[in-house]
C-alpha cells in the first residue's frame, strides 16, 4: 500500500495589487470576490486551506489567514512563510487570481506528488510556480533565497528536483480554465465571457 503524502493549500494573497488598483483577492467578479470562485473548486479537495494576506476581509473565507513573515519579498517570501507554518509534506501554492482552475488540475499536480521536490504546472508552454506543489525539504533553500535576495521562482524551481506537468488539455475544455485576473480590464473581459 502507498502511503499518500500530507499536501496542505496555502493562497497567496498578501500582493500588491498595484495593475488592479485593489486586493485581486477580493475583487468582485459576477456579483462575488475572486477569492470565492477559487475557494470553490479547492474545498472540493477536503485539504486544509490558509491564506497568505495582511487584510483582515479575508478572515470570513478561511479559518486561518497568516501575514507574511518577510514583507516584499514577493511569492519566494510567501512560500517562506507557508513552511514556517506547516509542516505538511507537500504545499500546494496558488495565487488568490487564479478564479478558474479545474479541480483536475490539482488532481493532475497532487498525483505526481512523492518523489520530487517540485510538482509544478506548465500552461501553454510556460511554467507556473503559483499552481505547484513544493516539498517540505526546501525549506532551507528558501530560507537561503530570502537571505541572499534570490526571488525568482523559476530559478527555485530549475535548481530543484522538478517535474514539470502540462495543463493544456484542460485548457482546451474551458478557455477561462487558467485564466489570471490582474488588471480591472481582465476583469471586466472575463465578467461579459460569465454572462
Amino acid at each position: 500500500m502507498t502511503i499518500q503524502p500530507e499536501i496542505e493549500i496555502f493562497l497567496l494573497a498578501g500582493g500588491k495589487s498595484s495593475r488592479m488598483g485593489e486586493d485581486k483577492g477580493l475583487a468582485s467578479l459576477a456579483g462575488k470576490s475572486i477569492l470565492h470562485y477559487t475557494l470553490e473548486t479547492l474545498r472540493l479537495l477536503d485539504i486544509p486551506i490558509t491564506i497568505i494576506a495582511h487584510d483582515s476581509r479575508y478572515e470570513k473565507f478561511v479559518e486561518k489567514v497568516i501575514p507574511d513573515t518577510i514583507r516584499d519579498k514577493g511569492p519566494m517570501g510567501g512560500l517562506h512563510t507557508v513552511f514556517l507554518n506547516s509542516s505538511a509534506d507537500y504545499v500546494l501554492l496558488q495565487s488568490c487570481d487564479m478564479p478558474f482552475v479545474p479541480v483536475e488540475a490539482y488532481y493532475m499536480l497532487m498525483d505526481q506528488a512523492g518523489g520530487h521536490e517540485v510538482i509544478v504546472a506548465e500552461i501553454d508552454g510556460r511554467i507556473n510556480p503559483l499552481l505547484a506543489l513544493y516539498h517540505k525539504f526546501l525549506r532551507t533553500k528558501v530560507e537561503s533565497n530570502i537571505k541572499n535576495d534570490k526571488l525568482k521562482m523559476l530559478d527555485l524551481i530549475a535548481n530543484s528536483h522538478s517535474k514539470v506537468v502540462n495543463l493544456d488539455k484542460l485548457k482546451t475544455q474551458n478557455i477561462l480554465a487558467f485564466a489570471n485576473i490582474n488588471t480591472k480590464e481582465e476583469l471586466e473581459k472575463i465578467a461579459k465571457l460569465l454572462k
